[in-house]
């Protein structure tokens, strides 16, 4: 019964429970002493800014945010002029496809119309030259004899 070995109490545990304190001791002397150390510095120092602090950072600090004020300002008004020179260019490529596409539409209309015209008149010339001879059969079949030229 190998597992109940460690249920048994022993010197093991003094021993750990030793080691945890020393740990504990040696971290809170070497680690967490410092850094709530600097940490109330760091509140006191805060605190002395906001009550007041020293003039000559406070006008610093405030001449940092009026340059920061300042130039956000100028990259705002900077890039709506360049969004509205990139607005204007697009209009004006929008334009001129449109335009090129109404110039090409109406060259393929026009040119569709000049194909059906010729054909139209191709069509015509055929026809008047076909009449004599379909009015020559047509005679020969309704009379059942040629009729002469």
């Amino acid at each position: 019964m190998a597992g109940i070995d460690l249920l048994n109490l022993n010197l093991s545990i003094l021993y750990q429970f030793a080691m945890y304190l020393l740990t504990l001791l040696v971290l809170n002397v070497w680690l967490i002493r410092p850094i709530r150390a600097t940490l109330a510095e760091r509140r006191k120092r805060l605190a002395a800014l906001g009550e007041g602090g020293d003039p000559a950072l406070r006008q610093a600090v405030e001449a940092q945010e009026k340059n920061y004020a300042e130039l956000l300002s100028q990259i705002r008004q900077s890039s709506g002029k360049l969004r509205e020179e990139v607005r204007g260019d697009a209009a004006r490529s929008e334009r001129e496809a449109l335009s090129a596409a109404h110039d090409k539409a109406n060259e393929r209309l026009r040119s569709g119309r000049k194909e059906i015209e010729d054909s139209l008149a191709k069509a015509r010339t055929e026809m008047t030259e076909e009449i004599p001879r379909l009015a020559r059969d047509l005679a020969r079949r309704l009379l059942g004899r040629e009729v002469g030229a």
